[in-house]
This record gives C-alpha cells, structure tokens and sequence, in this order.
C-alpha cells in the first residue's frame, strides 16, 4: 500500500455548488413554461377529430370542446412558486361523456309528462335511459400530444443545463 496521498483539484468548483444550490431558482421558471406549454399543446388538440362526438356537429352546443383549457374557467397554469397546471372542461356533464352512464330511470320533475317540444312527441311520466357509451378522449388527447410535449420538457432541460452553467 503506498503512503503517498494524491488530490485533484476541480477548478470552478465552488461556482459549481453555488450554482447547484440555486437550482430551484434556476429551474423554476424553465419548468413553470414547460408546463404552460403543455397545457396549451394539450388544449390545442382538443379538436372534433380527436373527440370523436357521436352527435353530429349541428345538434351540439361545442360547449364541452369550447371551455377546454380556457383561461378563467378549465385552466390553471404553472408558475415558479407552483410547479403544476390543470386542464378540463368546466361542461357539467363532461365526466358523464368521458365515462359513460349506466341504464337510469329519467322522471317528471316540475311538468306533468316529459315530452319532446320540438317534434311534440310525449313520453310519459318516466323514460327508462338504456345508458350512453363512454367516449374516453382524454387518452386520445394526450397521445396527440405527447410527441410535442416530451419536445418542449427536452428543451426545457437543455435550457436548465445552459443557466447552470453560465451560472458558474
């Protein structure tokens, strides 16, 4: 065994750790855009396509697909205090489209008989529902968007690799 000691010194080393310890700080802001931008990328393919709506485009309101991801009613974005975002659509009835109903039993509430007022057929005082099929298009949104938003996560990182390093 040798009785010599060696050492190697790392030049910029305390810059280094410096840096390192502002990580947070650094990272914060990178990774609060990567986020926004996501939830964008997310929110913009939300199209009829990639919805898949059974009801065809006249006979819906396009609430659903219209309060996706906007500002003030299904968005949340990230900032650097607080690194996650939401988006949804803020339509009631959006999870019953997402997941589907079960057979149900629809009643009178405030009217004698249900009944259609455009083509004035009457119903009854109860409808038995048969259900609605699940229309998952969450899935189908995210993986539209999943190329583009591992892109803009890469670049966020690289991004975070360059601060760093002209940071020490």
């Amino acid at each position: 065994m040798s009785a010599n000691a060696y050492s190697i010194e790392i030049r910029g080393l305390p810059e280094l750790q410096r840096a390192f310890k502002d990580y947070p700080k650094i990272a914060a802001p990178r990774l609060a855009n990567a986020i926004n931008k996501a939830l964008a990328i997310l929110q913009k393919n939300a199209t009829s396509d990639v919805l898949q709506f059974k009801t065809p485009r006249g006979l819906r309101t396009g609430y659903l697909q219209a309060s996706w991801g906007q500002p003030g009613v299904g968005l949340e974005l990230a900032n650097t205090g607080k690194l996650s975002g939401r988006i949804w659509s803020n339509a009631r009835y959006a999870l019953f489209v997402h997941e589907g109903t079960r057979p149900h039993l629809i009643a009178v509430v405030r009217k004698r008989v249900l009944a259609n007022k455009k083509t004035g057929e009457i119903f009854g005082r109860f409808v038995h529902h048969p259900g609605t099929k699940p229309n998952r298009f969450l899935p189908r949104i995210i993986a539209k968007s999943q190329e583009e938003i591992d892109t803009a996560f890469k670049r966020a990182g690289e991004l975070v690799t360059q601060d760093l390093a002209t940071n020490t």
